[in-house]
């Protein structure tokens, strides 16, 4: 499992952050085990629509998540934890998946530092529901997501 939590500082990061994660897409469409999101379609059209310019990965993603129930060859398999799974998938984890990630930084974090925060766990929280699911990973118990971030990124926040 991989992952990289980017947060932009400026806002006229936004078009290399959007770059970066159209690369991303391209890349791990076809080189990665599984790709997981979370009604990741509403967000594809989002950041479509932000950039304003055709983004390869963010149509061949989109293109292929809209029949990700047929894993094309080559291709990585493709789970919306929003749409995907039963309701008890979730269940594993000690994070909602609905309504974003808590922001639990200390209020003395920057803005940013909070935004990673939140946005770390909830992408662990994507990733392992969608590996219980596909059957990747297993577990005895409720996975604490917010220890195994703490442990993880230590070094780039203070996590609560």
């Amino acid at each position: 499992m991989g992952f990289r939590v980017v947060v932009l500082d400026e806002v006229d990061e936004a078009n290399a952050l959007i770059d970066l994660f159209d690369r991303a897409l391209v890349r791990d469409r076809r080189h990665a085990v599984a790709l997981a999101g979370h009604g990741l379609a509403d967000d594809l059209k989002v950041i479509a629509g932000i950039a304003g310019r055709r983004l390869p990965g963010v149509i061949g993603v989109g293109f292929a998540w809209a029949d990700r129930a047929s894993k094309g060859r080559n291709m990585a398999r493709m789970v919306d934890t929003c749409h995907d799974l039963a309701p008890t998938t979730a269940g594993h984890i000690d994070v909602s998946l609905e309504g974003g990630a808590a922001v639990t930084a200390p209020p003395s974090a920057r803005g940013a530092d909070r935004i990673a925060e939140a946005s770390l766990i909830r992408c662990l929280a994507i990733a392992l529901t969608a590996a219980w699911h596909m059957g990747i990973y297993r577990w005895d118990g409720i996975f604490s997501v917010r220890t195994a971030a703490a442990a993880n990124a230590w070094d780039r926040f203070v996590l609560a």
